[in-house]
């Protein structure tokens, strides 16, 4: 099964300057109209968001340090991680929500939309 993967990308290949992904994908969304361009909520809240990514960022930090030894140890890592991850969605939804980055309600609108 891996034999399949191991052909589609060379980790030890150089990266060439002419390998530009997001330029390409700028020009390209450029004619998709105003659906590819940010809103005025999103550049509202863009302050917001980057905070949360602070506070989840610090709050991973910490609870990393914290499991430093379960990390380590041959079964438990996985646990470790597990909490970890979930740590880490729970931090950035509790302050995207504190902070007003983002509200249930767009939650909710998401769900209800086809």
């Amino acid at each position: 099964m891996f034999k399949f993967f191991e052909g589609l990308v060379d980790p030890y290949a150089p990266y060439t300057q002419t390998d530009t992904p997001p330029r390409q994908l700028w020009r390209g969304s450029r004619r998709m109209g105003p659906e590819a361009r940010f809103d005025a909520r999103f550049m509202q809240r863009l302050p917001r968001i980057v905070a949360a990514c602070v506070i989840m960022g610090a709050v991973l930090w910490a609870a990393a340090w914290a499991l430093t030894p379960a990390l380590h140890l041959p079964l438990w890592r996985y646990l470790a991680l597990t909490a970890l991850c979930a740590l880490g969605i729970a931090a950035y939804f509790g302050a995207g929500t504190a902070l007003g980055a983002f509200k249930l309600k767009d939650f909710a609108a998401l769900r209800r939309r086809p």
